[in-house]
C-alpha cells in the first residue's frame, strides 16, 4: 500500500476512535459553585456487584468501591458519595460541596460498560459591591479552572492570574508562582480546587477600594469599610488596647459619657502620659485602667475627621456588680448609724 494511502488510512482510523469516545446520551447539570449536586446512573438491579461500580472524570478516578469502602481521589476526597440504593441498581453520584473545578465530564461505568455521561458546569455569583465592617474578614471571590488533581494549597503551573486594587497590583502569579503579594492580601487555600478569591484577614479603612481580577469570570468589586461601635468591658488595673484598623494618622478622643467635653488622647503618635501609640499594630495602648479611664473613645481621622471607631469602654460585669454591692452596703449602714443616732434620747 502506497505510504501516503497508508497515512491517510491511520487518520481516518484515528479520528474514527475519537468519535466513539464521545457519548451521544451525556446529559447537562449546571450547580452553584458549593452546593451539592446528584448525577444519576442506573443499570438492572440483579446481583449488583458494588466492587464493579466506577464513576470517572477527564481520565481520573472520581469514586470506586473497594473492599466495600468508597474511595475517591483527585481533590474528590470526603466529597463524594454513591447511592445507598446500590442494590436496586441505583449508581447515582453525589457530590456534597462542589468546587469551581469540578467542571467537565463525568463517565458511570458498571462492570467495564458505560452506562452514562454528565456534563457539569459550574456557576458562581460575584459581587459587585462588598460592605464590610472595619476588623471583618473579607473575601472577594474569582474562580479560574485548574488541572484535576493539584496539590491541595498549590497551583498548577499553567495558572496565571492578577488582582488589582485601584489599578495597582496587590497580588500576581505567574505560571503557579507568586511574583508578587501586599503584606495584607492573601489568596484562598482551597487555590488548588479553581478558587482565586482575595484573602483579606482583617479589613481596614485603607482596604477600600475597587478590585479587579482577570479569572474565567473577570471580576470588578467594590469594598466598603465602615465604622465599627463596640464595647469592652474591662478590669481595672488590666491594660486597655484600642485597635484603629487604619494606617493613616488619627485622633483619638475620650469622654466620660455623651454630655462630657471630649479631650484627645493621642494625635498621631503623640499620646498622653500612660497611652502610647502602637505603630506595627495600628492601636493604642493604656498601661494601667483606672475608673478615670471609663467611657467612651472615639477614632477620627486626623486628615478628613471621618469617624473610625467608637469603643464605649465598661468595668467587666461582675467587678460593677461588686462595687455597686460594696456601695449598697455603705449606704445602708451609714442610714443605720444615722437613725440609730436620731432615735436616741436626748441626754
Amino acid at each position: 500500500m502506497p505510504m501516503a494511502l497508508m497515512l491517510v488510512s491511520c487518520i481516518f482510523l484515528y479520528l474514527g476512535c475519537l468519535s466513539a469516545a464521545g457519548y451521544d446520551d451525556i446529559e447537562e447539570k449546571i450547580v452553584h459553585v458549593g452546593d451539592p449536586v446528584t448525577l444519576s446512573c442506573y443499570t438492572d438491579p440483579e446481583n449488583v456487584d458494588p466492587s464493579k461500580i466506577t464513576w470517572k472524570t477527564h481520565g481520573n478516578i472520581v469514586a470506586r468501591i473497594s473492599n466495600g469502602k468508597l474511595t475517591s481521589d483527585c481533590g474528590y476526597e470526603g466529597r463524594v458519595q454513591i447511592s445507598k440504593s446500590i442494590a436496586k441498581g441505583d449508581l447515582s453520584l453525589t457530590i456534597h460541596r462542589t468546587v469551581y473545578n469540578d467542571f467537565g465530564e463525568y463517565e458511570c461505568w458498571y462492570n467495564g460498560e458505560h452506562k452514562t455521561a454528565w456534563s457539569l458546569k459550574i456557576t458562581a455569583n460575584i459581587p459587585k459591591k462588598l460592605e464590610v465592617t472595619a476588623g471583618d474578614p473579607v473575601s472577594i471571590p474569582c474562580f479560574t479552572r485548574q488541572n484535576k488533581g493539584s496539590q491541595k494549597g498549590m497551583m498548577s503551573e499553567d495558572i496565571s492570574f492578577e488582582w488589582k486594587k485601584d489599578e495597582k497590583s496587590v497580588l500576581r502569579v505567574e505560571r503557579g508562582g507568586i511574583m508578587d503579594k501586599a503584606d495584607e492580601v492573601d489568596f484562598s487555600d482551597d487555590v488548588h480546587n479553581g478558587n482565586l478569591s482575595l484573602i483579606i484577614a482583617q479589613a481596614f479603612f485603607s482596604d477600600r477600594g475597587t478590585y479587579r481580577c482577570n479569572g474565567d469570570i473577570d471580576v470588578t468589586c467594590l469594598l466598603v469599610v465602615s465604622g465599627h461601635k463596640k464595647r469592652r468591658e474591662v478590669s481595672l488595673e488590666d491594660r486597655l488596647s484600642l485597635q484603629l484598623y487604619t494606617v493613616d494618622p488619627v485622633i483619638v478622643y475620650f469622654q466620660r459619657d455623651h454630655y462630657s467635653t471630649p479631650v484627645i488622647v493621642c494625635n498621631g503618635s503623640q499620646c498622653s502620659p500612660g497611652w502610647i501609640y502602637v505603630k506595627n499594630g495600628h492601636k493604642v495602648e493604656l498601661n494601667t485602667v483606672t475608673r478615670d479611664h471609663i467611657g467612651i473613645y472615639t477614632v477620627r481621622d486626623r486628615q478628613s475627621d471621618e469617624l473610625l471607631c467608637t469603643y464605649n469602654v465598661q468595668v467587666t460585669t461582675s467587678e460593677g456588680v461588686y462595687i455597686h454591692n460594696i456601695v449598697h452596703v455603705v449606704y445602708f449602714f451609714l442610714v443605720s448609724i444615722i437613725s440609730i443616732i436620731l432615735a436616741s434620747p436626748s441626754p
